[in-house]
């Protein structure tokens, strides 16, 4: 029996977008930068991967938990957010163990309460041989 899974793809407005670039060596692990100001509530955060053949998501948050079950699978146990609880306009998302692979453009899109939407993109690169070590 095949199933199908149906994601609904959220459209946030966006109002202002800002680009970052971000350097890792392989097997570290690595920050994705994404803020807002401090007071602000989050409703919904979404962390992605535009070039993703598949649908699905690194991070989705919708207040007041994150969604699991819409991660790509290529992410479980690999990302997390930097700060937990989403507080304190803190949105980064840790990647661990980066490979070769994780090369590429990530988007962090989040709705705030006042329906005010952002994008941050970010443009990883990552450097290294596998296997390597920096010592």
């Amino acid at each position: 029996m095949v199933r199908s899974r149906h994601i609904r793809l959220l459209l946030l407005p966006v109002l202002w977008t800002s680009h970052r670039q971000v350097v890792s060596l392989v097997g570290e692990d690595c920050e994705l930068p994404c803020s807002v100001d401090p007071g602000s509530n989050v409703r919904v955060l979404q962390w992605s991967r535009p070039d993703l053949d598949h649908y699905g998501y690194l991070l989705f948050y919708r207040h007041p938990w994150v969604r699991s079950h819409y991660q790509h699978p290529d992410y479980r146990a690999r990302v997390q957010p930097k700060d937990p609880g989403l507080n304190h306009g803190e949105l980064s998302l840790v990647l661990k163990n980066v490979t070769h692979n994780d090369t590429g453009t990530y988007e962090c899109r989040l709705l705030l309460d006042n329906n005010i939407g952002s994008k941050t993109t970010v443009y990883l690169t990552v450097k290294g041989k596998p296997g390597l070590s920096r010592d």
